[in-house]
């Protein structure tokens, strides 16, 4: 299972369920990409959204089954 937490975030925000080695993309709902990351052996990592603009994003990748999936991430300030 693909999970970001907390969700909605401020500072810090732990993505997991990722496929190893695969490359997540996070967006803003204008296509435009705030953050990749090619995860590690275990899926999962931590990223600073601490000065991203509050909004909704988009966190798109490969699950541990080898399915696209997308996930909504909220920043707040």
């Amino acid at each position: 299972l693909v999970d970001i937490a907390p969700n909605p975030a401020q500072d810090r925000a732990t993505l997991s369920g990722w496929m190893p080695s695969s490359t997540v993309r996070v967006m803003d709902l204008n296509g435009r990409e705030f953050w990749s990351h090619r995860m590690g052996g275990s899926g999962r990592c931590t990223m600073n959204v601490s000065a991203w603009p509050a909004g909704i994003y988009v966190a798109e990748g490969w699950n541990a089954c080898s399915e696209k999936v997308r996930v909504k991430l909220e920043v707040l300030r």
